[in-house]
């Protein structure tokens, strides 16, 4: 086996290794930042709860309400996009 031979055959080894190292570390940062996400959308939606209900127990009847337009306000009836 000649020198460019074995030079060339570590060369690809090294290569397909950081590819594979890159990939796999590519995957968790997107599972990392979809369960932030996902955090994110599960404690808008527990505040969202939680105003409702302290509405109601107010007995405003904005509680009534508020759950048409979703979390943040987006929805029928606002003016938000």
């Amino acid at each position: 086996m000649t020198t460019k031979r074995k030079l060339l055959i570590g060369g690809l080894a090294l290569g397909a290794l950081a590819g594979f190292g890159a990939g796999f570390a590519r995957l968790g940062a997107c599972a990392h930042e979809r369960h932030a996400h996902r955090r994110a959308a599960f404690e808008d939606r527990v505040a969202d709860v939680c105003v409702r209900a302290a509405e109601r127990a107010r007995g405003d009847g904005a509680g009534e309400r508020a759950h048409l337009h979703g979390p943040r306000g987006h929805g029928p009836g606002t003016d938000a996009p």
